[in-house]
Order: C-alpha cells, then sequence, then structure tokens
C-alpha cells in the first residue's frame, strides 16, 4: 500500500517535471 502510493506519487511528480519543462522549451 505505502509502497504503491509512492510510486503513485512518483508518476505524478516525473509528469509534472516533463509537463513544466516542455513549457519552458516552447
Amino acid at each position: 500500500m505505502s509502497n504503491s502510493l509512492g510510486i503513485s506519487i512518483s508518476r505524478y511528480c516525473v509528469s509534472v517535471y516533463q509537463f513544466t519543462t516542455d513549457i519552458n522549451n516552447k
């Protein structure tokens, strides 16, 4: 449970990071 929550948060952080870098590149 705790492990899958960490994975979900990690994926969310990666998605936000990629989204913001994509915005900055444009």
